[in-house]
């Protein structure tokens, strides 16, 4: 939840679950109020096309692809590659919102576990998938659908690493044996004064620069280097989900046709990382009434998310602190008090829904958390 140190207590781990049940309630029960509304009263032009229904259409023809790969593997007798081979379908749950994170790795998709020949095959079918996604995510942006596109794009990378057009329009670069997806590297400073906010002396602690984060922490390296993929991802998720938030229909139209690439936020979001709680609570209990009961806690005024080193817990903290974040200090949060009083229940349920993302395995690609960006879902 959203503090500001002098206004407001942090409201106990257990009464907050029990309050943002009754929150995410009444948001899934007015997105749904909301949509039928809209269908009613959109502007000419506009697009309500299911295009979640249109991309999950899609798969009809993928599968039979790859049955028709298991069927060339019952008639080479490799019934085990068959199995496989049907394996890599992945049967969406319609109830479900799937967001896919873009690889830094290069084609193909499988590059050992079976003969050349069914890997030639299974790559292939997957690419041409990429393909399908890609000529419907121009549907939705020739449709104003820049959200539903901006999204379908990212899913194209997930089955072809290598789609140029697509890479170009999100700016990935090529790079030896794959793409930089990122266009900044991690960059450690050590501190040479005391910190602004907190009682760290100069050199007590490190200045940590990633593509879209500003972090000081006195943590460990490893662990600070974990934070910034977190954050990173997070950034890349609220991005997609929230398209609309901070991008235009005409600009995903405009990218898809050739002109203009997807350009990255230029600010930085500022982030304070203790090595664990006790460092947090000690530097924070005279600023924060109730701090003691918080796992990590987002302040407006200054315009820093302040987290530790800990459990599980801490870590969904993460995403839910960041979203509120990222709401209130991107391009179009120019009315602060639009995130409070009568407003709070949507705030909450917005960043409540970010922190329940779960990673999602596929045979297409996993996700090593240390070992930077690969495909993965959502």
């Amino acid at each position: 939840m959203t503090l500001t140190p002098s206004k407001k207590r942090i409201p106990s781990n257990g009464s907050r679950i029990n309050w943002l049940w009754l929150i995410s309630a009444l948001l899934i029960f007015l997105l749904g109020f909301s949509r039928d509304t809209i269908a009613q009263s959109a502007p000419k032009g506009s697009s309500l096309t299911d295009w979640r229904g249109k991309r999950i259409a899609l798969e009809d023809k993928f599968l039979t692809d790859l049955k028709q790969i298991a069927l060339w593997c019952d008639a080479n007798g490799k019934p085990k590659l068959a199995e496989t081979t049907l394996s890599l379908f992945s049967d969406r749950d319609p109830r479900r919102q799937y967001i896919f994170l873009p690889s830094e790795r290069s084609m193909p998709i499988l590059l050992a576990g079976g003969p050349q020949e069914w890997l030639d095959q299974v790559n292939q079918a997957a690419v041409d998938h990429g393909s399908r996604i890609f000529d419907l995510a121009k549907i939705a942006g020739n449709e104003n659908a820049g959200s539903s596109a901006y999204q379908l794009l990212h899913e194209v990378l997930f089955y072809d690493r290598d789609h140029l057009v697509t890479r170009k329009i999100l700016g990935h670069k090529r790079q030896e044996n794959g793409w930089n997806v990122a266009p900044d590297s991690l960059r450690f400073k050590a501190a040479t004064r005391p910190h602004d906010f907190v009682q760290w002396p100069a050199k007590g602690y490190v200045r940590v620069l990633t593509p879209h984060f500003e972090i000081e922490s006195n943590a460990e390296e490893a662990r600070i280097e974990y934070l910034a993929k977190e954050l990173e991802q997070t950034y890349l998720i609220w991005r997609q989900v929230f398209y609309d938030y901070w991008g235009s229909s005409d600009a995903v139209k405009r990218w898809i046709n050739g002109s203009g690439t997807a350009s990255r936020s230029r600010r930085r979001y500022r982030v304070l990382f203790f090595k664990d709680r006790a460092s947090y609570l000690q530097q924070l209990k005279l600023l924060v009434p109730g701090i003691e009961v918080s796992t990590g806690y987002y302040d407006g005024k200054a315009e820093i998310s302040f987290f530790y080193d800990g459990d599980k817990m801490s870590e969904d903290t993460w995403r839910h602190e960041l979203t509120h974040q990222l709401f209130r200090e991107s391009g179009r949060a120019t009315n602060q008090k639009a995130f409070e009083n009568q407003f709070i229940w949507l705030d909450e349920g917005i960043a409540t829904y970010v922190e329940s993302t779960t990673r999602s395995p596929h045979l297409f690609g996993e996700y090593d958390p240390l070992g930077g960006f690969d495909s993965r879902r959502i």
